[in-house]
Protein backbone atom coordinates (compact mmCIF):
# COMPACT_ATOMS: atom_id res chain seq x y z
CA UNK A 1 0.00 0.00 0.00
CA UNK A 2 2.74 2.56 0.84
CA UNK A 3 6.57 2.32 -0.66
CA UNK A 4 8.76 4.55 1.61
CA UNK A 5 12.39 6.24 0.31
CA UNK A 6 14.03 9.33 0.54
CA UNK A 7 12.48 10.96 -2.15
CA UNK A 8 8.97 10.06 -0.88
CA UNK A 9 6.41 7.78 -0.05
CA UNK A 10 3.92 6.19 -3.17
CA UNK A 11 0.62 5.46 -1.62
CA UNK A 12 -1.33 3.37 -4.02
CA UNK A 13 -5.29 4.49 -4.50
CA UNK A 14 -8.16 2.72 -6.73
CA UNK A 15 -10.14 5.10 -8.28
CA UNK A 16 -14.05 5.52 -9.06
CA UNK A 17 -16.11 7.03 -11.92
CA UNK A 18 -19.39 7.63 -11.54
CA UNK A 19 -21.82 9.57 -14.12
CA UNK A 20 -24.88 11.38 -13.80
CA UNK A 21 -26.94 12.09 -15.96
CA UNK A 22 -28.38 15.79 -16.01
CA UNK A 23 -31.40 14.73 -17.63
CA UNK A 24 -34.16 12.30 -17.63
CA UNK A 25 -35.34 10.44 -20.87
CA UNK A 26 -37.55 13.19 -21.92
CA UNK A 27 -34.80 15.60 -21.72
CA UNK A 28 -35.83 17.31 -18.45
CA UNK A 29 -33.48 18.34 -16.76
CA UNK A 30 -33.28 16.95 -12.73
CA UNK A 31 -33.79 19.42 -10.02
CA UNK A 32 -30.29 20.52 -8.84
CA UNK A 33 -31.00 19.76 -5.09
CA UNK A 34 -31.55 15.83 -6.40
CA UNK A 35 -28.09 16.02 -7.99
CA UNK A 36 -26.78 17.68 -5.30
CA UNK A 37 -28.01 15.33 -2.38
CA UNK A 38 -26.36 12.37 -4.42
CA UNK A 39 -22.94 14.42 -4.80
CA UNK A 40 -23.51 15.00 -0.91
CA UNK A 41 -24.22 11.37 -0.21
CA UNK A 42 -20.97 10.33 -2.06
CA UNK A 43 -19.00 13.00 0.24
CA UNK A 44 -20.43 11.78 3.11
CA UNK A 45 -18.48 8.67 2.78
CA UNK A 46 -15.47 9.69 1.17
CA UNK A 47 -13.41 12.39 2.49
CA UNK A 48 -12.01 13.73 -1.09
CA UNK A 49 -13.63 13.69 -4.33
CA UNK A 50 -13.89 15.51 -7.95
CA UNK A 51 -16.94 16.81 -9.86
CA UNK A 52 -16.64 17.51 -13.38
CA UNK A 53 -19.08 18.54 -16.09
CA UNK A 54 -18.72 15.67 -19.07
CA UNK A 55 -20.68 15.41 -22.55
CA UNK A 56 -21.57 12.13 -24.00
CA UNK A 57 -22.81 10.44 -27.27
CA UNK A 58 -23.61 7.10 -28.27
CA UNK A 59 -25.33 4.91 -30.82
CA UNK A 60 -28.54 3.07 -30.98
CA UNK A 61 -30.58 1.08 -33.54
CA UNK A 62 -28.63 4.10 -36.16
CA UNK A 63 -29.41 6.97 -33.99
CA UNK A 64 -26.72 8.85 -32.70
CA UNK A 65 -27.93 10.52 -28.81
CA UNK A 66 -25.64 12.95 -27.06
CA UNK A 67 -26.48 14.08 -23.71
CA UNK A 68 -24.77 16.03 -20.60
CA UNK A 69 -23.22 14.53 -16.99
CA UNK A 70 -21.58 14.86 -14.16
CA UNK A 71 -18.35 12.82 -13.58
CA UNK A 72 -17.87 12.20 -10.30
CA UNK A 73 -14.19 10.81 -9.57
CA UNK A 74 -13.38 9.34 -6.33
CA UNK A 75 -9.93 8.11 -5.12
CA UNK A 76 -10.16 5.77 -2.28
CA UNK A 77 -7.23 3.14 -0.62
CA UNK A 78 -7.08 0.40 -2.11
CA UNK A 79 -7.56 -1.71 1.53
CA UNK A 80 -11.15 -0.10 1.56
CA UNK A 81 -12.09 -1.76 -1.66
CA UNK A 82 -14.91 -4.43 -0.26
CA UNK A 83 -16.63 -1.23 1.92
CA UNK A 84 -16.26 0.97 -1.57
CA UNK A 85 -17.38 -1.48 -3.85
CA UNK A 86 -20.44 -2.19 -1.98
CA UNK A 87 -20.62 1.42 -1.79
CA UNK A 88 -21.11 1.87 -5.25
CA UNK A 89 -23.04 -1.11 -6.13
CA UNK A 90 -25.80 0.22 -3.58
CA UNK A 91 -25.42 3.81 -4.96
CA UNK A 92 -26.05 2.52 -8.95
CA UNK A 93 -29.01 0.39 -8.04
CA UNK A 94 -30.75 3.52 -5.89
CA UNK A 95 -30.07 6.03 -8.75
CA UNK A 96 -31.41 3.41 -11.34
CA UNK A 97 -34.13 3.57 -9.52
CA UNK A 98 -34.45 7.22 -8.46
CA UNK A 99 -33.66 8.58 -11.34
CA UNK A 100 -34.86 6.21 -13.92
CA UNK A 101 -32.42 5.06 -15.94
CA UNK A 102 -31.55 1.91 -17.34
CA UNK A 103 -28.12 1.87 -16.38
CA UNK A 104 -25.92 4.24 -14.36
CA UNK A 105 -22.44 4.16 -15.36
CA UNK A 106 -19.63 2.85 -13.18
CA UNK A 107 -15.66 2.31 -13.42
CA UNK A 108 -13.22 1.30 -11.68
CA UNK A 109 -9.64 1.62 -11.74
CA UNK A 110 -6.87 0.57 -9.18
CA UNK A 111 -3.46 1.44 -11.15
CA UNK A 112 -2.44 4.84 -9.74
CA UNK A 113 -0.36 5.80 -6.97
CA UNK A 114 -0.06 9.12 -5.26
CA UNK A 115 3.32 10.63 -3.98
CA UNK A 116 3.14 12.08 -0.86
CA UNK A 117 6.14 13.40 1.33
CA UNK A 118 7.83 12.33 4.28
CA UNK A 119 5.78 14.38 6.17
CA UNK A 120 2.59 14.30 4.16
CA UNK A 121 2.64 10.35 4.98
CA UNK A 122 3.29 11.00 9.11
CA UNK A 123 0.73 13.76 9.16
CA UNK A 124 -1.96 10.73 7.67
CA UNK A 125 -0.56 8.67 10.04
CA UNK A 126 -1.95 10.78 12.69
CA UNK A 127 1.98 11.70 13.72
CA UNK A 128 2.00 15.31 14.27
CA UNK A 129 5.26 15.25 12.53
CA UNK A 130 6.74 19.13 12.54
CA UNK A 131 8.04 18.76 15.78
CA UNK A 132 8.97 15.07 15.71
CA UNK A 133 12.84 14.83 17.39
CA UNK A 134 14.09 11.67 15.40
CA UNK A 135 14.73 10.29 12.46
CA UNK A 136 11.76 10.85 10.55
CA UNK A 137 12.29 8.63 7.07
CA UNK A 138 13.18 5.29 9.16
CA UNK A 139 9.96 5.89 11.35
CA UNK A 140 7.93 6.66 8.42
CA UNK A 141 9.05 2.78 7.21
CA UNK A 142 8.83 1.41 10.53
CA UNK A 143 4.97 2.71 9.99
CA UNK A 144 4.65 1.50 6.58
CA UNK A 145 5.74 -1.94 7.79
CA UNK A 146 3.24 -1.90 9.78
CA UNK A 147 0.36 -0.91 8.46
CA UNK A 148 -2.44 -3.07 9.17
CA UNK A 149 -1.25 -2.31 12.71
CA UNK A 150 -1.13 1.79 12.17
CA UNK A 151 -4.64 1.38 10.62
CA UNK A 152 -6.59 -0.37 13.98
CA UNK A 153 -4.53 0.46 16.88
CA UNK A 154 -6.27 1.63 19.70
CA UNK A 155 -3.99 4.58 20.37
CA UNK A 156 -0.80 5.58 20.93
CA UNK A 157 0.45 5.78 24.68
CA UNK A 158 1.50 9.46 26.22
CA UNK A 159 4.83 8.86 28.46
CA UNK A 160 6.13 11.83 29.48
CA UNK A 161 3.73 15.21 29.27
CA UNK A 162 5.35 18.60 30.50
CA UNK A 163 6.22 21.88 30.78
CA UNK A 164 9.89 23.31 29.98
CA UNK A 165 9.94 26.58 32.08
CA UNK A 166 13.28 27.48 31.23
CA UNK A 167 13.01 27.62 27.29
CA UNK A 168 8.80 27.82 27.31
CA UNK A 169 8.21 25.11 25.33
CA UNK A 170 6.32 21.49 26.09
CA UNK A 171 7.90 18.11 25.67
CA UNK A 172 5.79 15.42 24.64
CA UNK A 173 6.55 11.77 24.63
CA UNK A 174 5.22 9.26 23.41
CA UNK A 175 5.26 5.32 22.17
CA UNK A 176 3.46 4.37 18.51
CA UNK A 177 3.44 0.83 17.58
CA UNK A 178 6.72 0.28 19.67
CA UNK A 179 8.34 3.06 18.13
CA UNK A 180 9.32 5.95 20.80
CA UNK A 181 8.51 9.49 19.15
CA UNK A 182 9.45 12.95 20.71
CA UNK A 183 7.81 16.30 20.02
CA UNK A 184 9.22 19.55 21.33
CA UNK A 185 6.80 22.51 20.86
CA UNK A 186 6.90 26.24 21.91
CA UNK A 187 4.00 26.66 24.95
CA UNK A 188 1.75 29.06 24.06
CA UNK A 189 -0.61 28.56 26.82
CA UNK A 190 -1.34 30.49 30.03
CA UNK A 191 0.85 30.13 33.03
CA UNK A 192 -2.50 28.69 34.95
CA UNK A 193 -3.28 26.15 32.04
CA UNK A 194 -3.70 22.11 33.02
CA UNK A 195 -1.93 20.53 30.47
CA UNK A 196 -3.60 16.94 29.46
CA UNK A 197 -2.65 14.56 27.14
CA UNK A 198 -5.75 13.37 24.90
CA UNK A 199 -4.99 9.48 24.95
CA UNK A 200 -5.28 9.59 28.95
CA UNK A 201 -8.28 8.21 30.53
CA UNK A 202 -7.88 8.79 34.03
CA UNK A 203 -6.38 12.60 33.51
CA UNK A 204 -10.38 13.05 32.26
CA UNK A 205 -12.26 12.06 35.20
CA UNK A 206 -11.15 15.23 37.34
CA UNK A 207 -12.80 17.24 34.67
CA UNK A 208 -16.06 16.69 36.44
CA UNK A 209 -14.76 17.65 39.97
CA UNK A 210 -15.37 21.03 42.03
CA UNK A 211 -11.55 22.78 41.28
CA UNK A 212 -11.90 22.64 37.59
CA UNK A 213 -8.84 25.39 36.14
CA UNK A 214 -9.73 27.96 34.81
CA UNK A 215 -7.77 27.16 31.79
CA UNK A 216 -7.22 23.81 29.88
CA UNK A 217 -4.86 22.44 27.16
CA UNK A 218 -5.44 19.17 25.59
CA UNK A 219 -2.00 17.97 23.81
CA UNK A 220 -2.63 15.40 21.24
CA UNK A 221 -5.43 14.94 18.55
CA UNK A 222 -7.86 12.87 19.43
CA UNK A 223 -6.97 9.84 21.24
CA UNK A 224 -7.41 7.60 17.97
CA UNK A 225 -5.51 9.24 15.00
CA UNK A 226 -7.16 11.74 12.71
CA UNK A 227 -6.80 10.09 9.06
CA UNK A 228 -9.07 7.20 10.58
CA UNK A 229 -12.14 9.94 10.23
CA UNK A 230 -10.79 12.41 7.84
CA UNK A 231 -8.52 10.55 5.08
CA UNK A 232 -10.52 7.20 5.01
CA UNK A 233 -14.18 6.67 3.53
CA UNK A 234 -16.31 5.94 6.84
CA UNK A 235 -17.07 2.01 7.40
CA UNK A 236 -20.08 1.89 9.00
CA UNK A 237 -20.19 -0.69 11.80
CA UNK A 238 -23.33 -2.64 10.11
CA UNK A 239 -25.17 -2.19 6.72
CA UNK A 240 -28.10 0.08 7.36
CA UNK A 241 -31.24 -0.21 5.32
CA UNK A 242 -33.89 2.47 4.80
CA UNK A 243 -36.87 3.00 2.91
CA UNK A 244 -36.16 4.78 -0.77
CA UNK A 245 -38.35 7.30 0.25
CA UNK A 246 -36.34 8.45 3.28
CA UNK A 247 -35.17 11.86 2.69
CA UNK A 248 -34.86 13.40 5.93
CA UNK A 249 -31.62 15.51 6.36
CA UNK A 250 -29.85 15.82 9.56
CA UNK A 251 -26.71 18.02 10.99
CA UNK A 252 -23.77 15.92 12.08
CA UNK A 253 -22.10 17.20 15.66
CA UNK A 254 -19.75 19.55 13.70
CA UNK A 255 -22.87 21.19 11.93
CA UNK A 256 -22.89 20.04 8.48
CA UNK A 257 -25.87 18.37 6.47
CA UNK A 258 -25.55 14.98 6.58
CA UNK A 259 -28.59 12.37 4.77
CA UNK A 260 -30.51 10.28 6.76
CA UNK A 261 -28.42 7.29 6.19
CA UNK A 262 -24.77 8.83 6.89
CA UNK A 263 -26.67 9.83 10.46
CA UNK A 264 -28.17 6.56 11.35
CA UNK A 265 -24.40 4.93 10.35
CA UNK A 266 -22.85 7.87 12.48
CA UNK A 267 -25.42 8.14 15.44
CA UNK A 268 -25.64 4.23 15.99
CA UNK A 269 -22.20 4.52 16.06
CA UNK A 270 -22.37 6.52 18.76
CA UNK A 271 -24.71 4.16 20.94
CA UNK A 272 -22.38 1.72 20.34
CA UNK A 273 -19.36 3.32 21.82
CA UNK A 274 -20.93 4.59 24.76
CA UNK A 275 -22.00 0.64 25.04
CA UNK A 276 -18.03 -0.76 24.59
CA UNK A 277 -17.01 1.99 27.02
CA UNK A 278 -19.54 0.88 30.16
CA UNK A 279 -18.22 -2.70 28.67
CA UNK A 280 -14.20 -1.76 29.00
CA UNK A 281 -15.39 -0.34 32.68
CA UNK A 282 -16.01 -3.49 34.14
CA UNK A 283 -20.01 -3.49 33.21
CA UNK A 284 -21.40 -6.97 32.89
CA UNK A 285 -23.65 -7.48 29.26
CA UNK A 286 -26.57 -8.56 31.74
CA UNK A 287 -25.74 -5.04 33.56
CA UNK A 288 -26.43 -2.23 30.38
CA UNK A 289 -28.99 -0.98 28.73
CA UNK A 290 -29.50 0.60 25.62
CA UNK A 291 -32.94 2.89 24.31
CA UNK A 292 -32.96 4.98 21.71
CA UNK A 293 -36.00 7.57 21.43
CA UNK A 294 -36.86 11.21 19.97
CA UNK A 295 -34.11 13.15 21.63
CA UNK A 296 -31.70 10.91 21.42
CA UNK A 297 -30.04 7.77 23.19
CA UNK A 298 -28.95 6.50 26.60
CA UNK A 299 -26.60 3.85 27.44
CA UNK A 300 -26.98 2.95 31.06
CA UNK A 301 -24.63 0.78 33.04
CA UNK A 302 -26.14 -0.70 36.59
CA UNK A 303 -24.16 -2.96 38.33
CA UNK A 304 -26.11 -5.70 40.63
CA UNK A 305 -27.09 -4.99 43.97
CA UNK A 306 -26.54 -0.86 43.55
CA UNK A 307 -22.85 -1.22 43.57
CA UNK A 308 -22.29 1.17 40.71
CA UNK A 309 -24.49 3.09 37.98
CA UNK A 310 -23.10 5.07 34.91
CA UNK A 311 -24.70 6.61 32.31
CA UNK A 312 -24.16 8.03 28.90
CA UNK A 313 -26.21 9.96 26.48
CA UNK A 314 -26.01 10.77 22.66
CA UNK A 315 -28.18 13.36 22.21
CA UNK A 316 -30.10 14.25 18.74
CA UNK A 317 -33.48 15.13 17.77
CA UNK A 318 -34.57 12.07 16.04
CA UNK A 319 -38.70 12.62 15.25
CA UNK A 320 -39.00 9.49 12.29
CA UNK A 321 -40.10 6.22 14.02
CA UNK A 322 -38.00 4.34 11.23
CA UNK A 323 -35.09 6.07 11.87
CA UNK A 324 -34.85 5.74 15.76
CA UNK A 325 -35.96 1.30 15.11
CA UNK A 326 -33.50 1.78 12.51
CA UNK A 327 -30.64 3.07 14.89
CA UNK A 328 -31.50 0.21 17.50
CA UNK A 329 -31.71 -2.51 14.55
CA UNK A 330 -28.07 -1.43 13.62
CA UNK A 331 -26.81 -0.80 16.96
CA UNK A 332 -27.95 -4.39 18.46
CA UNK A 333 -26.46 -6.31 15.40
CA UNK A 334 -23.03 -4.33 16.39
CA UNK A 335 -23.10 -4.99 19.70
CA UNK A 336 -23.82 -8.67 19.22
CA UNK A 337 -20.83 -8.63 16.72
CA UNK A 338 -18.58 -7.27 19.61
CA UNK A 339 -19.54 -9.31 22.09
CA UNK A 340 -18.81 -12.55 19.46
CA UNK A 341 -15.31 -10.71 18.66
CA UNK A 342 -16.77 -10.92 14.48
CA UNK A 343 -16.82 -6.78 14.66
CA UNK A 344 -14.71 -4.82 11.87
CA UNK A 345 -11.75 -3.64 13.46
CA UNK A 346 -11.09 -0.42 11.20
CA UNK A 347 -14.84 0.42 11.45
CA UNK A 348 -14.15 0.15 15.17
CA UNK A 349 -11.64 2.03 15.40
CA UNK A 350 -12.92 4.63 13.30
CA UNK A 351 -16.28 5.00 15.76
CA UNK A 352 -14.21 5.53 18.59
CA UNK A 353 -12.18 8.31 17.20
CA UNK A 354 -15.49 9.42 16.56
CA UNK A 355 -17.43 9.34 19.17
CA UNK A 356 -14.92 10.44 22.04
CA UNK A 357 -14.16 6.78 23.42
CA UNK A 358 -11.50 7.69 26.02
CA UNK A 359 -13.60 10.81 27.55
CA UNK A 360 -16.91 8.48 27.93
CA UNK A 361 -14.52 5.73 29.18
CA UNK A 362 -13.75 8.49 31.78
CA UNK A 363 -16.89 9.78 32.60
CA UNK A 364 -18.28 5.84 33.40
CA UNK A 365 -14.85 5.75 35.23
CA UNK A 366 -15.08 8.42 37.33
CA UNK A 367 -19.23 7.99 37.87
CA UNK A 368 -18.18 3.92 39.46
CA UNK A 369 -14.87 6.07 41.62
CA UNK A 370 -15.87 9.27 42.39
CA UNK A 371 -19.30 10.01 41.32
CA UNK A 372 -22.15 11.07 44.13
CA UNK A 373 -24.92 8.19 44.66
CA UNK A 374 -22.81 5.89 41.87
CA UNK A 375 -24.46 8.51 39.18
CA UNK A 376 -22.41 10.50 36.44
CA UNK A 377 -23.06 14.02 34.73
CA UNK A 378 -24.75 13.48 31.78
CA UNK A 379 -22.13 12.37 28.78
CA UNK A 380 -22.98 14.02 25.32
CA UNK A 381 -22.29 12.83 22.60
Amino acid sequence: MYNVSSEGVLKKVETWHIVLPLHDNDKKPFPKELLDSVVDQIADSFPGMSVVSTSGRWKESGVVYSDKSLTVIVDALQTDHCASKAFFETLKRELAIKLKQQKIYVTHADTRSELLTIDEFLTEMGVESKEIASDKLALAKTLAAHIDIVRVRVSYETTLLRRLEQTKQIQWERRLCGVKLVSVFDDPFPPNARLLAADRIDDFTWLWEGDVPEAIAIIGDHEYQRFLVENGSLRPLVPVSLPQDTDDRFLAPAGHSISAQRFVEEFSGAVVVGYIALREEGFLQSEITVSVGSDGSLQEGQRSGGKGRALLFSPAAIANPFIRHEIIRCAQLAIDSYESDTLEPLGLAQAKAMHRSVYKRAAARYSLTKGKDGNSPAQKR
